[in-house]
């Protein structure tokens, strides 16, 4: 009974590193992204991205075998031991990146319910290493139909669990994706700024109110990697953040993958960024198109209008630059300067 139940904790303790390598083989562009939010080097990240579903898959394969079941043992504990500890790090930096634990099918934001899971893990993880100390020679002594009916079980509670993170992750991608319903033109100046919590560039905060923590204004601004009239404010944003001396923050929010973003943002200097996964947060700020900028008070509450277009987003960055309080309406400020937004690309 005893063996039986050893063999049994061994065998799920496998089925959830097989998964896990299965994900992140099999959806290399969110173990890559998620590698980024944790803050590895993006030198780094292409090597990173084979070694962890690599080491993965042997503690998945080595617990099957009685001559690497204690090394299997240990070196999935040692994963998750290091895992939790980036997490505990990340969440007290006030960042909830994607972890992609388990490939695409699994990619909300951690949480302290992360640390749960793998406070249970780890758990799990001790009581199989106790079990190869205990019986060195499992699988071996089990009787054949017993560890096959095992086995399968097994299996086919990995296949659930994969197909449920799949499921749930088709179910978000279209909720996301749905269209809006009578979206206001514009938020009003004034009102509380909607909330957010998005994938961050290592070491900024991933929401709006982690972003307005240090008692700063926010100029929000929507850009696209792929975007011509964007790349032009990407350029400039170095100089507008020696204007401002700290008057208020500029924080870019783009879309896609975090490594997309890494590496254009590289390019440009950018070193606050923020990347949703469709248009939910620009849509909740009636956001239609790039490049749009937003001014948010350190009150957390829409200080300007949209500004719409490369001259509009350098009239309200030039704004900030001379009120460091207070918020103003860019619509009147291009209505007294002449300018006139250029349409929105999409």
């Amino acid at each position: 009974m005893a063996e039986s139940l050893g063999w049994a904790v061994r065998m799920v303790f496998a089925a959830v590193f097989a998964t896990s390598a299965f994900g992140k083989l099999t959806a290399r562009q969110a173990a890559r992204d998620a590698l980024l939010a944790f803050g590895i080097g993006a030198r780094w990240v292409p090597a990173a991205a084979w070694v962890v579903p690599v080491a993965e898959a042997f503690v998945a394969l080595g617990l099957l075998l009685p001559v690497t079941g204690l090394p299997a043992a240990a070196t999935g504990i040692l994963l998750l031991s290091i895992f939790t500890v980036a997490v505990a790090v990340q969440l007290l930096r006030g960042n909830h990146p994607s972890c992609a634990c388990f490939g695409a099918a699994d990619v909300a934001p951690i949480g302290p319910l992360t640390l749960v899971r793998n406070g249970v893990l780890l758990t799990l993880g001790c009581a199989v290493m106790a079990t190869a100390v205990r019986y060195p020679s499992l699988p071996s002594p089990l009787p054949a139909d017993r560890a096959a009916l095992i086995t399968v079980g097994v299996a086919v509670v990995t296949v659930q669990i994969w197909q449920g993170l799949a499921l749930r992750r088709i179910r978000r991608a279209q909720s996301s994706t749905a269209p809006a319903v009578a979206l206001p033109s514009q938020l009003p100046v004034g009102t509380i700024a909607p909330e957010f919590d998005l994938a961050a560039a290592p070491g900024i905060p991933a929401t709006l109110s982690g972003l307005l923590a240090d008692g700063r204004p926010q100029v929000l601004l929507f850009l696209h990697h792929g975007c011509s009239p964007c790349r032009q404010v990407a350029g400039e944003l170095g100089v507008w953040r020696r204007k401002l001396h700290g008057q208020a923050d500029i924080t870019v929010i783009g879309s896609g993958t975090l490594q997309d973003n890494a590496l254009w943002s590289e390019e440009y200097g950018i070193a606050r960024y923020l990347v949703q996964q469709y248009k939910e947060v620009a849509e909740r700020y009636a956001v239609r198109g790039t490049p749009t900028g937003v001014r948010i008070g350190s009150d957390g509450r829409i200080a300007t209008g949209l500004a719409i277009g490369g001259a509009a987003i350098r009239a309200l960055l030039s704004e900030s630059q001379h009120d460091g309080s207070t918020g103003f309406d860019i619509e009147n400020l291009m209505h007294h300067t002449g300018i006139q937004p250029p349409p929105a690309q999409q």
